[in-house]
């Protein structure tokens, strides 16, 4: 399956509450468009192995709320945040995908939803380039944090398949994801980051 996602993070941890504190960035900046795939392998009539992969990424252009330049001029800076997840599942659909009409035809079934889980690996990156304010002296400086990292994740999901061809097929699916991310040391003093949220998915799939 080939598929667009557009990821919405809880952005619940604090180093996203101060990002949206200090600067003009809200919680809805964070979403990113997707891309991705998977790999369904049959095990029997109603389960299926899904091995997946999706990459997301948001970049917002921001000024610090609070503060200006000598120059009366915006502090201006961006901020990158983007996930790749690897992913391996169990989907179980809720009739049999399909029936044999005779040894050499196989007829799938139209429409068949579907309820999944499964764990899997998340990298981040989170990134802020530009200017910044230092609170105790108010210089303004260029600087570049960043922070990378890997981290468990586990997920649940419900979705729909539905039949174009006999060998083509419509995905849709929702899906939670819950991960959390250790920061790099350019974010000493924070918590892990939060890397839980909603993920929908759209794709076309075909059968061999």
């Amino acid at each position: 399956v080939v598929k667009a996602a557009m990821n919405l993070p809880n952005a619940g941890s604090d180093l996203f509450d101060f990002t949206r504190e200090q600067l003009t960035v809200d919680k809805g900046d964070f979403r990113g468009f997707g891309v991705g795939g998977d790999i369904n392998i049959d095990l029997s009539g109603r389960a299926v192995l899904v091995l997946g992969a999706t990459h997301s990424e948001s970049s917002t252009f921001s000024e610090f709320r609070d503060w200006v330049g000598d120059d009366d001029l915006p502090i201006e800076q961006v901020t990158d945040f983007a996930t790749t997840s690897l992913t391996a599942g169990l989907r179980f659909y809720m009739q049999e995908r399909g029936r044999s009409i005779s040894s050499l035809a196989w007829i799938p079934t139209r429409v068949n939803p579907y309820v999944g889980a499964g764990v899997g690996m998340v990298h981040h990156r989170f990134e802020q380039y530009g200017e910044f304010v230092d609170e105790e002296t108010l210089d303004i400086f260029d600087d570049n944090f960043k922070s990378t990292g890997n981290s468990a994740l586990f997920y649940g999901a419900a979705g729909i398949d539905a039949g174009l061809s006999s060998r083509v097929f419509f995905n849709g699916e929702a899906r939670y994801s819950h991960a959390n991310g250790r920061l790099s040391k350019d974010f000493v003093g924070f918590d892990d980051l939060d890397l839980s949220g909603l993920q929908f998915s759209v794709g076309v799939g075909f059968r061999f």
